[in-house]
């Protein structure tokens, strides 16, 4: 991991982040950086800030295509561009979330894992929650979380 980002989405929801300075923020990040290095990543340098300010539900913009815009302004105005993006959804709106990643996968071409702010700052369970979520960074950078050794492949060769 040497060009990542996390991307702040704030939609005025109650579990939104302050800001990218955020003491609670990026104390979370280096937790969950730290579970990336003891699970075998290699981590060589801090992610990138970035936030993303929606604007408020409208009637006449049920699937938050406004709000997908202000997300892919964000992104773009990282240079250099990055390979992973760590987005911190605040809330569960189902359209926020498909417009990430279907933006990010058939437009940008970057790799993206959403996390919900409201799970990654509970306490309870949060190193099993940053573990869960470092196998995923390690898939989606071509890593391998599972495998078995030669002896128990022995069978399955035919030797």
């Amino acid at each position: 991991m040497d060009n990542w980002a996390v991307l702040l989405i704030k939609d005025n929801n109650r579990f939104d982040f302050g800001a990218t300075n955020d003491p609670e923020l990026r104390t979370i990040i280096q937790g969950f950086m730290t579970m990336c290095r003891t699970s075998g990543m290699n981590v060589r340098s801090d992610p990138k800030y970035i936030t993303a300010n929606l604007p408020p539900r409208n009637t006449d913009d049920l699937t938050r295509k406004a709000a997908v815009n202000v997300i892919r302004s964000s992104i773009i105005a990282l240079n250099p561009k990055v390979n992973l993006i760590m987005v911190l959804l605040s809330s569960g709106d189902k359209h926020v979330f498909a417009g990430i990643k279907h933006l990010c996968d058939v437009f940008l071409d970057v790799h993206t894992v959403c996390v919900h702010s409201e799970k990654i700052r509970k306490e309870k369970g949060q190193l099993q929650y940053f573990a869960n979520v470092a196998l995923k960074f390690n898939m989606k950078l071509g890593g391998v979380n599972h495998g078995l050794d030669n002896e128990s492949m022995r069978w399955l060769k035919g030797e």
